[in-house]
């Protein structure tokens, strides 16, 4: 028999169930030096100590320089960068355009390494803990990560969500609505849209946490984010910081 794990049994809202916290999604430095675009990045949960980055730019011979987790930004490859012998833990990567004097906004691209089944992964957005052996299901947690750069008038990027199950019970997840909860600066908030909520319905099993990628959904049945064009100078958006929120409901 099913259990409604939802309207306010199971809802991911608020500090303490969500989520969502604030994710670094990198805008166009329109009019001066245009940023690259990320084109292949790591899963943002995954086992492999080597990651491997795919990026374009403008111009024939583009140079970029790029940066690990806060490291100095140092030149690297045209198209591509790689690391190996990373350890477990949260990882940034940035890379961005320099064009003389100038640069761009860095494309950013944060993500997380585990350590293989039966180790312990450290999880800044917090682990979903001992699986509940309790009559009373517990709230799940949503957490996102942007695959792509949002440009004015640009094109609608997708969110891979993660999904944190900390009942010994699988769930499987009805719906998630994703909203956008501010952003800083704050005035570039109001050029972000959601215009996609989750078209799937993944099961996580107990105790566990499982990303969209990682489950093999399909990217157009992802959440989207887009931003607006809105006839006025968006430079001072360039890097900005959009904060998101995600409540969901699962049954299991």
């Amino acid at each position: 028999m099913l259990r409604l794990l939802g309207l306010g049994a199971l809802v991911a809202l608020g500090a303490a169930a969500l989520v969502g916290s604030a994710m670094a999604l990198g805008l166009t430095d329109r009019g001066r030096v245009s940023s690259p675009v990320l084109v292949r990045v790591p899963p943002p949960e995954t086992t492999s100590t080597t990651a491997r980055f795919a990026y374009r730019a403008d111009g024939r011979r583009p140079a970029l320089a790029c940066s690990l987790d806060g490291g100095r930004y140092r030149r690297c490859g045209a198209r591509r960068q790689s690391y190996s012998g990373l350890p477990p833990g949260r990882h940034r990567f940035c890379v961005l355009v320099r064009r003389g004097r100038a640069r761009s906004a860095p494309a950013c691209h944060t993500w997380t390494i585990v350590p293989p089944r039966g180790g312990t992964a450290p999880n800044p957005s917090g682990p979903p803990g001992p699986p509940k052996t309790g009559d009373d299901p517990q709230p799940f947690r949503i957490t996102g990560t942007a695959v792509g750069l949002l440009l004015p008038g640009g094109p609608a990027i997708p969110v891979d969500l993660a999904l944190a199950n900390p009942n010994a019970a699988p769930i499987t997840v009805d719906d998630v609505e994703m909203r956008v909860d501010g952003a800083q600066p704050a005035d570039c908030a109001a050029a972000i849209a959601v215009v996609r909520q989750l078209a799937a319905r993944p099961s996580v099993p107990g105790g566990a946490t499982r990303t969209l990628s990682g489950l093999g959904v399909p990217r157009e049945a992802w959440p989207q984010l887009a931003m607006l064009d809105t006839g006025a100078n968006q430079d001072g958006c360039a890097g900005a910081t959009i904060a998101l929120r995600f409540t969901g409901r699962a049954t299991g």
